[in-house]
């Protein structure tokens, strides 16, 4: 015995069904998602700065190039914290396309979204990072990996702060403006206005007598 379609369906409630179904956003991690979003914007538009400064036809200056990657590398940093800051509620959530959503013209969207495993080219990352850490991850605990990375981060602690002191007592854009007590340690190069005469350099050769010098011209012997 069959029964129609629109039987099934209570009376006043005829219409599409996917129209009168109302969605509860309340469970979307909204804080943590557009968290990592902004710090993800801000990280893509350093590296692609310096991927338009590396590919001038001219190299900016060092000095300038070293200040953005500075930059880039804090933004790294605070891309790392924020997740590590919502990572049980990055890894507790499901994400699934809403009946509305256009799959057909947005297919390469969900399919990244609703990708299980890393991409190959996080694979290969993830497969470097482990083979020069020199750490097995697979025979340790996770309280050990644990006290390795927090050494790791002790220490690129210090080596930013030992950086930072020895950058700080330099001036790399201003290298030619000494103060006179250091400029008198220069060697400075005193080649005289003439070449040196023959016959004072074999007398010196042979006596060790110095040449008789008048002002900056060196005078020949007289025989």
């Amino acid at each position: 015995m069959s029964q129609s379609t629109a039987s099934l369906v209570p009376e006043g409630n005829q219409g599409s069904l996917q129209e009168d179904v109302s969605f509860d956003f309340n469970g979307v991690p909204g804080q943590a998602l557009d968290a990592v979003r902004m710090r993800l914007a801000q990280l893509t538009h350093s590296l692609r700065r310096i991927r338009d400064e590396m590919s001038k036809a001219e190299l900016p200056q060092w000095y300038t190039l070293q200040s953005q990657l500075n930059v880039t590398l804090s933004q790294l940093v605070s891309v790392t914290s924020t997740l590590q800051h919502f990572q049980e509620t990055l890894d507790s959530t499901v994400v699934y396309p809403l009946p509305k959503f256009p799959t057909t013209s947005h297919e390469s969207l969900v399919t990244t979204l609703l990708r299980k495993k890393n991409i190959p080219e996080v694979d290969e990352w993830m497969k470097y990072v482990r083979e020069t850490s020199g750490v097995t991850t697979a025979l340790l605990k996770d309280e050990e990996i644990e006290k390795l990375l927090q050494q790791d981060r002790e220490i690129t602690n210090w080596a930013r702060t030992t950086f930072r002191n020895e950058y700080g007592k330099h001036d790399f854009k201003n290298e030619e403006s000494l103060s006179e007590e250091h400029a008198s340690l220069l060697v400075r190069d005193s080649k005289p206005s003439k070449p040196f005469n023959v016959d004072d350099v074999l007398k010196f050769t042979f006596t060790g007598e110095k040449p008789i010098i008048t002002g900056s011209t060196p005078t020949s012997s007289s025989n």
